[in-house]
């Protein structure tokens, strides 16, 4: 679903962008272009992360890994 509508950019792009490595809201924006025009995404954006974040963990969770807190760094654009 297409949350960012400045840039074009979904859920599926978030999760790439995740999966790419960026582990947070400021470096999934970076990746995906979300975030950079007026920013109402933003909150879009760190649920998706923290969706896929959550996901991930649970699933290291079984393997005795520890894994970091998500980090929230927003850098939006002023109009």
């Amino acid at each position: 679903m297409i949350f960012c509508h400045c840039a074009v950019v979904g859920d599926r792009e978030v999760a790439e962008a995740v999966a790419a490595g960026a582990t947070t809201v400021a470096s999934v924006c970076k990746a995906t272009g979300a975030g950079q025009e007026c920013g109402s995404c933003i909150f879009s954006v760190r649920r998706v992360l923290c969706e896929h974040q959550a996901t991930s963990q649970g699933s290291a969770q079984g393997s005795g890994q520890v894994q970091p807190a998500p980090s929230i760094g927003v850098h939006v654009a002023a109009s």
